[in-house]
C-alpha cells in the first residue's frame, strides 16, 4: 500500500509476502487534485511502470475523514 502525505510525499509501500505483482491503494487529499492536473497521470505511470503494481486504487479524500482509517 503506498501512502500519500498532504504535501505529495509517498511514505510507505506494503506488499503481500511472495506477490512480486501487489495492489497499490493510494489516498489523495482533494487539495492535490485540483493543484496538480497531471497528479492521476504521475500515480498510474508510477505505480504500473516503476512499481509493477496489478492494480492501482486511488482515493480522493476530503480531510474529514481520518487518514488510513479501515485500511
Amino acid at each position: 500500500m503506498l501512502i500519500q502525505e498532504r504535501d505529495g510525499t509517498i511514505v510507505r509501500l506494503l506488499a503481500p509476502p511472495g506477490d512480486d505483482r501487489c495492489t497499490i491503494q493510494v489516498e489523495v487529499p482533494l487539495e492535490n487534485v485540483e493543484e496538480q492536473a497531471t497528479l492521476f497521470d504521475r500515480l498510474i505511470e508510477y505505480a504500473f511502470t516503476t512499481l509493477g503494481a496489478r492494480f492501482l486504487e486511488v482515493r480522493v479524500t476530503t480531510g474529514d475523514e481520518e487518514a488510513g482509517a479501515g485500511l
